[in-house]
């Protein structure tokens, strides 16, 4: 995996790409921890070979596990590089109100900065 941590509009982000395996979870909710409980957190997720690690290593159960672990320490988690399964598999557990999806990189930097506008335009009150 290679994790990129970046601060920008007030909100720290942590980009993991490639192949993410389990204990790389581990060192992002470590680098979490590490940073301001008062800030923003987004961590975007590369889940181009999540087909791969579900069967080979700790299944999607393991997987969901440790975005939920990752989502409890008030982190908001984009995945982008899905494939239709794991869509589907999501919203039939109902997760997809808690995790966002896009189909590319550059979509989740756009999803992710629709979330900091209007975190923005929410906290100056610009939008009722």
């Amino acid at each position: 995996m290679n994790l990129t941590i970046t601060h920008q509009q007030g909100a720290n982000l942590l980009l993991a790409e490639g192949t993410i395996l389990e204990a790389d979870f581990q060192l992002l909710a470590d680098e979490i921890e590490k940073l301001p409980f008062t800030e923003d957190k987004y961590v975007l997720v590369d889940c181009a070979s999540i087909r791969h690690l579900i069967k080979n290593n700790y299944g999607f159960s393991g997987y969901i596990n440790n975005l939920l672990h990752l989502h409890a320490k008030k982190t908001s988690i984009i995945l982008f590089g899905n494939n239709p399964q794991v869509l589907r598999l999501t919203k039939l557990l109902r997760l997809d109100h808690i995790l966002y999806f896009a189909p590319t990189l550059d979509e989740a930097y756009t999803l992710l900065n629709k979330a900091l506008i209007g975190r923005a335009a929410e906290a100056t009150g610009e939008y009722a």
